[in-house]
């Protein structure tokens, strides 16, 4: 690996579970609100509800939102069509931030650490800042870098190499 000064890993799939995750919040969120739906199918819409909602924004049918914002509002959008009742915006900002609290795969905080001592290490991921530094610090994700996420066209595109 001579000459490789930095590690770059994709967040979502990749270092958290996000579809477990996701499921498991929700489960645990309608539970306790007797809400019963489909969580897995909903998961899963949501998730591929992003791709549409991120390509709005970049052909400029949108304003620039965040994923936060993104999620929010996809969650609205999908909500009726599994029975599960309107949210208020505590309910809804509550709902967006399930995605910030995403459990990392078993061997990923020991992987990451192991590889910190060699090479500069973070995410590429579509994530705004603020939810890359929530996981970090909710899994301990031995990150260097978390201001990657806004990044991630040009690197993909680019190459990330420059920015290091």
């Amino acid at each position: 690996m001579n000459g490789i000064r930095a590690l770059v890993f994709d967040t979502f799939g990749t270092l958290v579970d996000w579809r477990g995750g996701m499921i498991a919040h929700l489960s645990s969120w309608g539970d306790a609100r007797g809400i019963r739906a489909d969580w897995p199918t909903l998961v899963d819409a949501w998730r591929m509800d992003y791709p549409p909602s991120l390509e709005r924004v970049r052909r400029g049918e949108r304003a620039w939102a965040n994923l936060d914002v993104l999620h929010r509002e996809s969650f609205e959008r999908l909500a009726p069509k599994f029975g599960v009742p309107a949210q208020d915006d505590e309910g809804l900002t509550t709902l967006a931030r399930f995605w910030h609290a995403l459990p990392a795969w078993l061997d990923v905080v020991g992987g990451l650490s192991r590889l910190k001592p060699l090479y500069m290490i973070a995410p590429l991921s579509n994530g705004h800042v603020a939810l890359l530094v929530s996981m970090s610090k909710s899994l301990g994700l031995p990150w260097d870098g978390k201001g990657f996420g806004r990044l991630r066209i040009e690197m993909v595109h680019c190459g990330c190499s420059s920015r290091v």
